[in-house]
């Protein structure tokens, strides 16, 4: 299969990487005698692997956003239920919407640029692995089992997000930024709670989902 006809899944993963969970408080900067400008401290060693670890962290959810924000177009190639399509659906576009207002607020003081995933190459290399197996599973299955694979890889992947989220919003002192990553956590843990419930009830309808609401930058969901 051609990597550019697959559709990753990277929030198959099972390992769950922290983004750290400690703040340091930020230092004031120092008044001087005269006229002499005041300098501002120069950032300190936790400080800067502070930010060292918003990078990793914001770049490791931004990835797994992305590949959520395309999990609808499998519905292109394969047949589910109304309920599963319109759960993928929400699923896709609530990952599109945090993806967004992340980058609406990276520029945010401390400025975060999130490239790179900062994982070695071994653990890359074994996560495009699953991924690979995972996706082949997923489009050579079909009916009941496809539904069951799908959700589940979606369990999977909302559990991941909302505990990157929760990470990123223990470790960023940035309250806007922060504000929005708890949002971001409780739209995934609704969503994660939507997903168990098809998973309770494959054969029937399972009770009305919740409503993710619509992210407002710097703004905390009700």
């Amino acid at each position: 299969m051609r990597r550019t006809a697959r559709v990753r899944f990277l929030s198959l993963l099972a390992c769950l990487i922290a983004a750290g969970c400690a703040t340091t408080s930020s230092s004031t900067p120092s008044s001087t005698d005269g006229d002499e400008l005041e300098m501002p401290d120069a950032p300190t060693d936790a400080s800067i692997a502070r930010v060292s670890k918003l990078n990793k962290g914001y770049a490791l959810l931004l990835d797994l956003l992305k590949d959520e924000a395309r999990v609808s177009q499998v519905l292109a190639i394969k047949n589910a239920p109304p309920g599963i399509r319109s759960l993928l659906r929400r699923i896709s576009s609530t990952a599109s919407t945090n993806r967004d207002s992340i980058g609406k607020l990276l520029g945010k003081d401390p400025a975060i640029a999130p490239t790179g995933l900062g994982l070695p190459s071994i653990e890359v290399d074994a996560r495009d692995h699953i991924a690979e197996d995972q996706t082949s599973v997923l489009l050579t299955s079909s009916g009941e089992m496809f539904v069951f694979r799908i959700l589940l890889t979606q369990d999977r992947a909302s559990a991941y997000a909302a505990a990157l989220a929760t990470s990123l919003a223990n470790l960023d002192p940035n309250v806007a930024r922060r504000d929005l990553c708890n949002a971001i956590a409780r739209d995934w843990e609704v969503l994660g709670d939507d997903v168990r419930q098809h998973l309770r009830h494959p054969k029937g309808s399972p009770p009305a989902a919740k409503k993710t609401t619509e992210l407002v930058p710097g703004t905390p969901s009700p």
